[in-house]
């Protein structure tokens, strides 16, 4: 395994995987543990409410495949959190029209 972040060699080896670390040129931009109420405030996000991250992938078949799973889970998680967020980092503009495309056909376009 190359690991990117520092904190990665210590897991693999803890687990019996060859590991080297070569690091990652923009891992220094970004703190390892980002300060959860700037984040927020950034994003415009109550602190008081979950949020969720929906990682569908960058190839546009793997979210043709998968969006409508992600929507439909989602709904899944607002039964039981009503305030919940949802964050979809999608690469393209096609693969959002795609994703966008799910959620009407799940009728979830709030």
């Amino acid at each position: 395994i190359l690991a990117l972040f520092p904190h990665e060699p210590k897991i693999y080896q803890a687990a019996g995987v060859p590991v080297s670390y070569v690091g990652h040129p923009l891992a220094d931009l970004f703190p390892e543990q980002p300060n959860r109420t700037e984040v927020r405030e950034q994003m415009h996000l109550p602190l008081n409410i979950k949020v969720f991250a929906l990682l569908p992938g960058s190839r546009r078949s793997e979210v043709n495949n998968l969006a409508k799973t992600y929507i439909e889970t989602a709904k899944l998680i607002l039964q039981q959190l009503p305030d919940a967020r949802f964050l979809i980092p999608l690469v393209s503009r096609e693969t959002r029209t795609i994703f966008e495309q799910a959620l009407y056909d799940c009728d979830a376009q709030t």
